[in-house]
């Protein structure tokens, strides 16, 4: 389970320069948070990578460096980090993604937990 700490405030989540725009359930949820730091967790099956047709429910695209890529039979584990924190993604094994290649991907806005 990843768990990214950030701002939550006016509908979005905030981790330094990278924004995801929450649903409707999340707003409402997290609207006595407004302004303060909360934690976001989301498996790694759950974060797909940009265009992925399992993701239905994608958040804002996000932009980072794999820092490295672990090939486990039928998936690719990504390794990334946002703001200094560490994120884990699996992708297909047709997703062929090399250690410092820029990765594009999302969230799955209705698979989100925040604490």
């Amino acid at each position: 389970m990843n768990f990214i700490r950030g701002l939550y405030s006016k509908g979005k989540f905030t981790v330094g320069e990278y924004t995801i725009t929450l649903n409707k359930e999340d707003k409402q949820r997290l609207e006595s948070y407004e302004g303060k730091e909360v934690y976001l967790g989301a498996r790694p099956e759950t974060i797909t990578l940009k265009g992925s047709e399992t993701n239905k429910h994608p958040s804002d695209v996000l932009t980072s460096e794999c820092d490295y890529s672990e090939l486990l039979g039928y998936e690719f584990v990504l390794y990334t980090y946002l703001d200094g924190q560490k994120l884990i993604l699996k992708t297909p094994v047709t997703n062929k993604v090399k250690a410092h290649e820029k990765i594009e991907f999302c969230f799955d806005l209705e698979k989100l937990y925040f604490l």
